[in-house]
C-alpha cells in the first residue's frame, strides 16, 4: 500500500514525474500494446523534457508530430492498404511499439538452480514494421525507434536519406536501452536529440 501511495503521489499533476518513478511504474506493465503505449510515450516525453505529440488534424501532410499517423501501401494487385505509425515526427523518426511479456516456458535445471538470470520476452511489432512505415512516407526519416513498453528502447539510424541502410544507433552495443538505463543522463540526452 505504501509503495502504491508513493507512486500515486509522484504522478499527481502538480508534481514532475521522475525517471525513477517512470521506470518503477512501467516495469510492471504487461497488458496489450494498445492499452499502454500512448500513455508510456507521453510520460517518456515528460521525463525527457521534450514536447508531447500534437493532436492529429486528419490531414497527414500537415501532421508533424502525432500518434497514429496513417501511411498507405500499394499492393501488387493495385489495391491500397492503410497502416498507422504509433508515433511519427516529420524529418526525425518513425516510432513503433510492442508490449512484450515474459515468455512462459518450463523451467530447466539451470533455471531451478538459479543459474539462468536472463528472462526471455515475447511480443509483437518489430523493427521491420517501422522500416516498412518509414519507406511508405514521402521522405525517409533518419531514425527508427522500436519500444518494448516497460522493457527497452531500440534506436536505428540511416543518414543517407535512402531508407535502405537503417543500422543500430549509435552502435551495436548501445542501440538497445533497457528501461533502468533511462536513469543515466547521457542516455536521456541521446533520446532527446533523436
Amino acid at each position: 500500500m505504501a509503495e502504491s501511495a508513493q507512486m500515486r503521489d509522484e504522478l499527481l499533476p502538480d508534481r514532475e514525474l521522475t525517471v525513477d518513478a517512470l521506470v518503477a511504474r512501467w516495469q510492471a506493465s504487461a497488458a496489450s500494446e494498445r492499452s499502454n503505449y500512448q500513455l508510456f510515450l507521453i510520460e517518456l516525453c515528460e521525463v525527457l523534457k521534450v514536447g508531447r505529440p500534437e493532436p492529429a488534424t486528419g490531414e497527414p501532410e500537415h501532421d508533424k508530430y502525432v500518434f497514429e499517423r496513417p501511411v498507405h501501401f500499394q499492393n501488387a494487385d493495385g489495391s491500397t492498404t492503410t497502416g498507422f505509425i504509433d508515433l511519427y515526427q516529420r524529418s526525425s523518426f518513425v516510432l513503433e511499439t510492442k508490449q512484450g511479456c515474459e515468455a512462459k516456458k518450463q523451467q530447466t535445471v539451470l533455471d531451478q538452480a538459479g543459474l539462468r538470470s536472463r528472462k526471455r520476452r515475447r511480443g509483437h511489432g518489430a523493427r521491420g514494421q517501422a522500416e516498412q512505415y518509414a519507406k511508405a512516407l514521402p521522405e525517409w526519416p533518419p531514425f527508427l525507434v522500436v519500444i518494448d513498453v516497460g522493457h527497452s528502447i531500440e534506436t536505428y539510424a540511416d543518414f543517407t536519406g535512402t531508407g535502405k541502410h537503417y543500422a543500430q544507433f549509435p552502435d551495436t552495443n548501445g542501440f538497445r536501452i533497457l528501461l533502468p538505463e533511462l536513469t543515466r543522463e547521457e542516455v536521456r540526452d541521446r533520446l532527446r536529440r533523436i
